[in-house]
């Protein structure tokens, strides 16, 4: 399955206005809190989708997923 490659510059955009707005944050701890928040033990396997839908503490429903044609 390939990756949609438009997503890094929204992952970036979110990641860029989240930090802005906690500048103390390391961004382990980002990455750290976004996982917890997902259900996960770390963000090493984390998809990007999980990450934005996790990034703030309200739901967020991002999915990248590849859609095949029929």
């Amino acid at each position: 399955m390939a990756r949609n490659a438009t997503r890094i510059e929204l992952v970036l955009d979110e990641l860029r206005r989240y930090w802005e707005k906690n500048p103390d944050l390391r961004l382990a701890q980002i990455v750290g809190n976004t996982a917890s928040r997902a259900g996960l033990k770390d963000g090493y396997n984390m998809e990007d989708d999980t990450f934005l839908n996790n990034l703030l503490p309200y739901p967020r429903e991002f999915d990248f997923t590849e859609k095949k044609e029929d």
